[in-house]
């Protein structure tokens, strides 16, 4: 499997031919969704514009008419207001798609009272199977008991009330006991943390990690 990482959590995963965006970010580079060609998934976990860019998402089915989005009912109702077809997934739904499955499981987004009617109700995480790697992308998300079982978690890390601080998101990982962690949605203007947080607790585990900048990819 090969993975790509775009802004904030953004990522692209490509496995057997087959092409799933999830959270298309308002790219720092414009002709970034411009250029995603042969998309044939989307998945978004929450409304949030930087993760569910309209705009970004209106390009991308331009350039892919055939591509298929997945969601929960509050983004799935945002997207029909702008005509475009989302289906609706909760957790506990699995998707399969020519070999892949997906599964869509919890997420809890942090709330702050300065988010007053900006705090989302429906906030789905995702773990991609391929019958050879299982991807977690964990959304935004606060810390919570689980079960989940993955070899790559995609991981929020920048605090601010709204998801995992640095020590938790490493605490939360060890847990998972994962072969690969890559760090996300620390490069916001609005939440930013960088990695270096992340990396001084990692770095005190036995966890492998990997940092990838925008548009840099790793082959799982």
């Amino acid at each position: 499997m090969k993975i790509i990482k775009y802004a904030q959590s953004c990522f692209l995963l490509n496995s057997k031919g087959i092409n799933i965006l999830i959270d298309p970010s308002s790219y720092n580079e414009t002709s970034v969704a411009e250029n995603l060609k042969d998309i044939n998934i989307i998945l978004i976990s929450h409304k949030h514009a930087d993760h569910c860019d309209i705009p970004s998402i209106k390009t991308i089915i331009k350039n892919n008419p055939n591509i298929k989005i997945y969601s929960n009912s509050e983004v799935c109702s945002a997207l029909k207001e702008e005509r475009i077809k989302c289906n609706e997934v909760k957790v506990g739904d699995t998707i399969e798609e020519d070999g892949i499955k997906i599964e869509v499981v919890k997420a809890m987004h942090g709330y702050l009272p300065i988010m007053k009617g900006r705090f989302v109700k429906g906030n789905n995480g995702y773990i991609i199977d391929d019958k050879k790697i299982r991807v977690y992308h964990c959304s935004d998300t606060i810390c919570f008991e689980n079960d989940i079982k993955a070899d790559v978690v995609l991981v929020p890390i920048c605090g601010h009330g709204v998801v995992m601080e640095p020590l938790v998101a490493v605490a939360f990982c060890q847990a998972i006991n994962p072969k690969l962690v890559i760090p996300m949605h620390y490069d916001s203007e609005k939440h930013y943390m960088g990695t270096d947080r992340f990396e001084e607790e990692v770095k005190k585990t036995d966890l492998n990690y990997k940092i990838l900048k925008p548009s840099k990819s790793i082959e799982i």
